[in-house]
């Protein structure tokens, strides 16, 4: 959603999600376009650069990368789940937790696939 363009996102998303891979194999990713509903062309464009880089990494055999699409984070209430047309309300945030949870459910089920430490304090 913050790149400054689709350009640049089609330059940078696979090559940042390949970096991250090379040193964490066995990390799940989930790669997730932005919140529109209802998305336009431009928002249609990065939405698929996106999808690319999953299909691609699923193409490789990465079983550890998940995608979800945006269209599908608010329901269809006829309502507005944003206070500025960008960031998710606390309503907002609720749908988007409900769609997002069974995806992490799914990683949190196979937890002992990958190997996480938590950081000293």
């Amino acid at each position: 959603h913050n790149a400054p363009s689709p350009a640049y996102l089609e330059e940078t998303h696979e090559r940042f999600f390949l970096q991250v891979r090379e040193k964490n194999p066995d990390l799940p990713i989930v790669m997730i376009s932005a919140p529109y509903p209802k998305p336009d062309s431009h928002w249609i464009e990065r939405r698929e650069i996106i999808r690319e880089t999953y299909e691609k990494a699923l193409r490789a055999g990465d079983k550890h990368v998940y995608f979800i699409s945006g269209t599908t984070l608010f329901p269809e209430l006829g309502q507005d789940f944003t206070p500025d047309g960008t960031h998710p309300s606390d309503l907002g945030y609720y749908y988007m937790a409900r769609r997002i949870a069974p995806v992490i459910s799914k990683i949190l089920d196979g937890a002992e696939s990958f190997s996480w430490q938590a950081p000293e304090l």
